[in-house]
């Protein structure tokens, strides 16, 4: 495992497991773009078969769930689903998720990593912000849910 964590005492990593995802309270955007889609949770499963993916758990609960996955040498898709209690261990989260995204790009020699985000995920736009993440522009109707996305990239 290249993702070397910085977690306080109460903090595990664990290798991402679908069965993690049971045990998080999703944020309403989150969850009812989960719900549009019968097997979402068989493609995040079949994304973090492919791709480093692990689980942040913090005081027993899997707080952030998160991965990516290489779509072409250089280039690499990434997913994250954060749970409602998050915001109690933001640093702890935002330091790492930060931290993995900054070892991720010379781990699998990206030159680029991108994501999607719900337009009016405003919390989450911030969150890829912080993980230096720039928004490069608007995909109409491409979430789940039909709900126009961020394209927002980090270039190594």
């Amino acid at each position: 495992m290249f993702f070397k964590p910085r977690l306080a005492e109460n903090a595990v990593l664990l290798p991402f497991r679908v069965a993690h995802l049971t045990g998080m309270q999703l944020n309403e955007i989150q969850r009812k773009s989960m719900d549009a889609v019968q097997n979402s949770y068989d493609l995040i499963e079949a994304q973090a078969a492919h791709g480093p993916a692990h689980t942040f758990m913090i005081d027993g609960f899997p707080l952030a769930a998160f991965g990516a996955v290489e779509v072409f040498p250089g280039i690499a898709e990434a997913w994250l689903l954060l749970d409602n209690r998050a915001g109690a261990y933001a640093v702890t989260v935002g330091r790492n998720s930060r931290l993995f995204f900054d070892q991720l790009g010379p781990a699998l020699k990206l030159r680029r990593c991108q994501l999607s985000v719900d337009v009016t995920f405003a919390s989450a736009i911030r969150y890829a912000e912080w993980c230096r993440f720039e928004i490069e522009g608007v995909m109409k109707n491409y979430g789940m849910d039909g709900q126009d996305n961020l394209l927002m990239a980090r270039i190594y």
